[in-house]
């Protein structure tokens, strides 16, 4: 998948802990490219608690599906 980034596009935000980041959050994360064309996704950071490796991981692989 290749995407250029656009400051000037409209954009939402998904924010979140994505623990983990599952087909629910992919299904939303599909409807709202439909609906704004891109997506910032933003992870919570939670004090104490070393997810974000593994979360990025999933990401990875779970964007990669289409």
């Amino acid at each position: 998948m290749t995407y250029q980034w656009d400051n000037k596009k409209p954009t939402a935000q998904m924010l979140g802990r994505w623990q983990p980041f599952h087909d629910g959050h992919y299904t939303l994360f599909k409807e709202i490219i439909k609906k704004t064309g891109q997506v910032c996704i933003q992870i919570r950071d939670v004090q104490g608690v070393m997810i974000i490796p593994l979360i990025l991981k999933q990401l990875r692989k779970i964007l990669k599906k289409d």
